[in-house]
């Protein structure tokens, strides 16, 4: 009799708890439902609404992954940054593939954009650049890169342009590690762009990469190495792909559980700024150990090159690095905006890149 009065009140509790779970679960998806309703119809009308459903909205409305990026392009036969030029490295993510070229790129025989092949040359002013696609030079022609016009227009120096396009500033690091005994340069020259420090914060961006992390205050390299498309598709095939549905309680469910690299996603700012110090400062040092001068160019691009008043996130680290450590510096920005010729709203064109590599020269002044 006890026995049977103990099982009903479990079952009795039990009940409530799924009565409760059930009418919770289904308030949950009524709020979310509206939610959702009004921020689209907001988003679709150009509406203003609070800043929390906002935020709810944003966090349901269907995401692009890193991750299912590279699959897209993997079933349509792009496997990296550019097909039929760049390769899986091991340490890198990416990177070229010696000798390949399409109609307006040519890879040298070290596997960097030029139209010349590496060698050291003591007797040169050896300027070794590291960076993302703005130094590697998207959608223009090999003559109209920043280093191949800084090359051009003196005879004295010897430029290597080690940018890679898609690179973070981990990646920029990592290749200046790999590079900078077998080239000895004079000045080593980091460029980069606001998104190149965001870059440094995740594990995949159109291919899986390396990523640093603090140990006791050192830089730690993880998420290496780096295998072929076949290993890193079979490292995906084991993660929880989340999609976007109807139902929003699960798509909130998708977005708080996944491991994906969210194309949307925000790292936090303090963290950010602590990786990204550590590794210009390895940067800085490897210079300096190498015997060579360092330099820090920031590159700004869209809403900084069409508002005087806009600053972004980059340009401010920019600003505080170069005002607690003791290096070269160039901002063009300034000039950019004051320069007759029409702005790109991307990557930078021949007038921008030929302004940018003669600002290059004025301070190198070999």
């Amino acid at each position: 009799m006890q026995n049977h009065q103990s099982l009903s009140r479990i079952r009795k509790i039990a009940t409530f708890v799924f009565i409760n779970v059930a009418v919770t679960l289904i308030l949950l998806e009524c709020v979310l439902q509206v939610v959702f309703s009004i921020g689209w119809d907001a988003e679709q009308h150009h509406k203003k609404t609070s800043l929390l459903i906002q935020k709810i909205y944003w966090t349901l409305k269907p995401h692009t992954s890193w991750e299912e990026y590279f699959i897209i392009n993997h079933a349509n036969g792009a496997d990296l940054v550019y097909a039929n030029l760049h390769q899986p490295h091991a340490t890198r993510g990416w990177s070229m593939i010696p000798g390949a070229h399409n109609e307006n790129t040519h890879i040298n025989a070290q596997g960097y954009r030029a139209l010349y092949n590496y060698e050291n040359r003591p007797d040169k002013y050896q300027v070794l650049i590291v960076g993302d696609s703005f130094t590697f030079g998207d959608e223009i022609d090999d003559e109209h890169t920043w280093p191949h016009l800084l090359q051009a227009q003196n005879d004295k120096l010897n430029v290597l342009n080690m940018g890679g396009s898609g690179y973070g500033t981990d990646q920029m690091l990592v290749t200046l590690q790999e590079e900078i005994q077998h080239y000895r340069p004079n000045l080593v020259i980091a460029a980069f762009i606001d998104d190149d420090l965001k870059r440094a914060m995740i594990p995949f961006r159109d291919y899986k990469k390396p990523q640093f992390i603090l140990a006791h205050k050192q830089l730690q390299l993880t998420n290496t190495p780096i295998g072929d498309t076949q290993q890193v598709l079979k490292e995906l095939s084991h993660k929880c792909f989340y999609s976007y549905g109807r139902i929003q309680s699960l798509s909130l469910f998708h977005y708080l559980t996944t491991d994906l690299t969210l194309m949307e996603s925000e790292p936090d700012a303090s963290d950010t700024t602590k990786i990204n110090t550590a590794i210009f400062e390895k940067m800085q040092a490897l210079a300096n150990e190498n015997h060579a001068d360092f330099m820090l160019v920031y590159l700004p691009n869209g809403d900084e090159l069409s508002s005087r008043d806009f600053k972004s996130p980059g340009e401010t680290f920019f600003y505080q690095y170069i005002a607690s450590h003791t290096l070269a510096s160039l901002n063009p920005r300034q000039a950019l905006l004051d320069a007759p010729f029409e702005k790109s709203s991307g990557h930078y064109k021949s007038e921008e890149n030929n302004l940018l590599s003669r600002l290059v020269l004025e301070k190198i002044k070999p």
